[in-house]
């Protein structure tokens, strides 16, 4: 090569979310000051005897206890943890400068620091400050840790108090009949769900306790949950729930917007105070019900701020990187040697790729597509020319006549279908055509409904087809759409515009759009309170999930973009 490169040892390296909590030299989740971002909440013990510490924001009522009986906490003082750097330095001297072990106990738990870290050896121009190297993992923190309180929370298995009664958790709605009922229809959701929504989760009744993936939980508690629950969780607890959504789906945005960022902020401060209020009442035989991952979601906006977009820094990289080392192992007799030698390589080449970008070459389009630039390309098969129906026909007219064009009264048009649109985000957008072609108990997962950006307006409908046709002069990549109506405004009132219901009819109001008004696939499901309705569900981790393809190799049975790479753990 005709230029040379000089590397640095010193640049950032990929680290475990989870794993980096045990080298933080904090004290952890069960002491008296216990967030791992440092922020200067107290926490607060249940009783006299109790050894564990929860951080409540509000005060305990009826419980007279030293450290844990200070007033509430407003959490928008403590949301910001930028500064804390300063107050860890200061409350380390002090641990360092402890005269004897009951001194450093005390100390211990009243700064919540109980040694430095191993990270203070580093230097300061190559590190974040400490503890601020430590951010939040997203991944584990919304998929696992949320989750697991939120699912023992509504199936009432949260440890009970002896003086709290098992009738006043109204909020226990997964339960009995409902909780086995719930799962069937869970498991019969996988065919409503694009193959790009990952692993659809399964019966959460049978497998909930056999290594529920993480992108189960996702998919089964923040997108199928707020439809399945309405008109069995009392209206203020799902209100409280659609709060917590809101924030996750804005704050797991690779961009998100100052605007975007005060909304979910907002939203998850709202959420935490209100669930502490629907849910523990003050009642120090509750207060455990407030852990420390309820708490974390106070600092996701400012780490934002700070740190950029964190599905950006998640362990879902981390968990692909596992995935893919562990395919390439060849020794299984000495596989640790194996593995280190096998990432070594694997962190070679990609800093050669990084210092060299045309290394490899350009991944090719599949056969016989066409690409009409911004990542869209139309895709086989393609059908044979027809002639349109009438109501195709009258679409495509109001469309020209949009653009200034026409169709001569009496005048046949045929256009040759398409089955198949690739999208920016890496999806594949198919169509009622194919789709309602195979039967029922084909391995089928519908990727025909679609969100569109039709002017200022977002809308959502049913690919019937695309085709080709002249607009303004240049050959254009169209869709046929059974457009679905618009949601009933009722329920996104209720939910904070988290629950969209509505319906269509295939066929049916037909509209002819530019495929480039195609923001994306999305997941319509049965919303069976309502028969021939169907509530929507927008993939959260779409931009997480398309970070490591690399190839354009389609899978036949769902017609998504495939790689061999692992699902995360």
């Amino acid at each position: 090569m005709a230029s040379d490169f000089a590397a640095r040892s010193d640049g950032p390296l990929p680290t475990s979310g989870p794993g980096m909590v045990y080298l933080n030299g904090l004290v952890g989740h069960n002491g008296y000051m216990g967030c791992r971002l440092y922020c200067p909440i107290k926490g607060r013990r249940g009783g006299k005897y109790a050894k564990k510490y929860y951080p409540a924001l509000l005060k305990l009522d009826n419980l007279v206890l030293e450290g844990s009986d200070h007033p509430d906490v407003d959490p928008r003082t403590i949301a910001d943890p930028s500064g804390s750097h300063h107050r860890y330095d200061a409350q380390l001297r002090r641990v360092l400068a402890a005269r004897n072990m009951k001194d450093y106990v005390d100390l211990r738990r009243d700064t919540g620091i109980s040694k430095p870290s191993i990270f203070s050896g580093i230097s300061e121009q190559h590190r974040f400050t400490l503890p601020g190297s430590f951010p939040s993992d997203l991944m584990h923190l919304i998929s696992l840790n949320i989750t697991d309180v939120l699912l023992n929370l509504l199936r009432g298995n949260l440890d009970r108090g002896e003086h709290d009664n098992a009738e006043d958790w109204d909020w226990a709605a997964l339960t009995g009949a409902f909780w086995d009922s719930s799962g069937e229809v869970v498991e019969k959701m996988r065919r409503y769900l694009p193959g790009s929504f990952d692993r659809p989760p399964r019966n959460p009744a049978k497998k909930i306790s056999s290594g529920y993936k993480a992108r189960e939980y996702l998919s089964y508690v923040y997108g199928m949950l707020p439809g399945l629950l309405v008109g069995v969780l009392p209206d203020k607890y799902h209100k409280n729930f659609c709060l917590l959504l809101r924030g996750i789906r804005l704050i797991l945005q690779r961009k998100i917007t100052k605007e975007e960022l005060i909304l979910a902020h907002e939203s998850l401060v709202t959420f935490c105070l209100e669930y502490e209020e629907l849910y523990v009442q003050r009642n120090p035989e509750r207060v455990h019900f407030v852990r420390y991952c309820i708490h974390n979601l106070l600092h996701l906006a400012s780490e934002t701020v700070r740190i950029g977009p964190l599905c950006l820094l998640a362990q879902w990289t981390m968990e692909r990187a596992i995935g893919y080392l562990t395919q390439e192992l060849r020794q299984p007799s000495n596989p640790y040697h194996n593995l280190s030698e096998r990432g070594l390589r694997r962190a070679q080449v990609n800093a050669l790729n990084a210092m060299v970008g045309d290394l490899e070459p350009e991944p090719s389009p599949p056969a016989n597509s066409i690409d009409f630039g911004d990542g869209y390309l139309l895709m086989a098969p393609k059908g044979a020319v027809h002639t349109m129906e009438d109501s195709e026909r009258q679409a495509f007219t109001k469309f020209l006549q949009s653009t200034g064009h026409d169709i001569p009264d009496g005048a046949e048009v045929t256009t040759a279908p398409w089955a198949r649109l690739l999208l920016p985000t890496g999806q594949i957008a198919r169509t009622a055509w194919k789709e309602l072609a195979k039967s029922d108990d084909a391995p089928l997962r519908i990727s025909r409904m679609v969100k569109m950006k039709l002017g200022d307006e977002i809308r959502f409908g049913e690919i019937a087809y695309f085709f080709q046709a002249p607009v303004r002069g240049t050959n254009t990549a169209l869709a046929m759409v059974s457009m679905c109506e618009k949601p009933i405004q009722g329920f996104l009132d209720e939910s904070y515009g988290m629950l969209c219901i509505t319906k269509w009819e295939t066929g049916s109001n037909l509209v002819v759009v530019e495929a480039k008004s195609i923001d994306s696939v999305v997941a319509f499901l049965p919303f069976d309170q309502m028969p021939g309705y169907s509530f929507l569900f927008e993939d959260f981790g779409l931009d997480v999930a398309m970070l490591s393809n690399d190839s354009y190799t389609v899978d036949e049975n769902t017609g998504e973009i495939a790689t061999d790479v692992p699902t995360d753990a």
